[in-house]
């Protein structure tokens, strides 16, 4: 064996060691998959809605309070992360909302803004989270926790067909809005493996939504989640 050779077989056998405690730290992290729904109620004040603002005669755009425009609807979706550091936990998923609206919908110096009949919107989110944890909480009982949401997709507006008291035809159309929330709540560990490598922990899962783009929907949301902590 030349000198190439064993110094190429001596880095070799350096390197095994340091690999293998690459490899154990990478799987000594928890991910989490996590199941959640729950209830919004709208926030913020609008000057329009969609991509539109709404003016007056006197070319003065009037806010008006989400409870006017929007109403309490609900919300479900799914997430997967890892946990970093035993407190930190990074997450990315999907949430769909059902936006409800009301009959109508006075404007002030505007009129009433009344939306056609079978009109209906939904948001369709890919969410990116990240929450810090007080405890670990794939090893504690319990832990609160606080942190940022970016959330991205599609606004869809449903109105296909033909309006009756008009006869105006509608389609159907799609906006990219974007929000940003801040996250709070806490996990209670319910439930925890044989192997020791996972568990099971209800989550409240909480968001304020304070900005948001293209007078896109912002709720306050409350939900309950079913998550799972594992080792891969």
């Amino acid at each position: 064996m030349n000198r190439v050779s064993k110094l190429a077989l001596l880095g070799l056998i350096c390197l095994i060691p340091i690999s293998a405690s690459a490899i154990t730290k990478v799987a000594a992290r928890y991910n989490s998959l996590e199941f959640f729904g729950g209830f919004s109620t709208p926030v913020g004040n609008y000057h329009g809605y969609r991509s539109g603002d709404w003016y007056s005669a006197t070319g003065q755009s009037p806010a008006v309070t989400a409870s006017d425009l929007y109403e309490s609807t609900w919300h479900v979706g799914f997430a997967y992360g890892q946990l970093r550091n035993d407190h930190v936990l990074y997450t990315i998923g999907f949430t769909f909302t059902d936006v409800k609206w009301p009959d109508s919908t006075i404007i002030p110096q505007v009129g009433i803004f009344d939306p056609p009949l079978g009109y209906g919107s939904n948001l369709y989110d890919i969410d990116f989270d990240l929450n810090y944890y007080q405890n670990n909480v794939a090893r504690s009982s319990w832990s609160p926790f606080v942190g940022l949401g970016f959330h991205g997709g599609f606004y869809v507006f449903s109105m296909d067909g033909v309006d009756p008291q008009t006869g105006f035809s509608y389609a159907s159309e799609t906006e990219i809005k974007f929000a940003m929330s801040v996250n709070f709540g806490f996990d209670i560990r319910v439930a925890e493996m044989e192997n020791g490598r996972g568990a099971l922990a209800l989550s409240s899962t909480n968001s304020y939504d304070f900005l948001g783009t293209g007078n896109r929907p912002r709720y306050l949301n409350f939900g309950l989640g079913l998550k799972y902590y594992f080792r891969p």
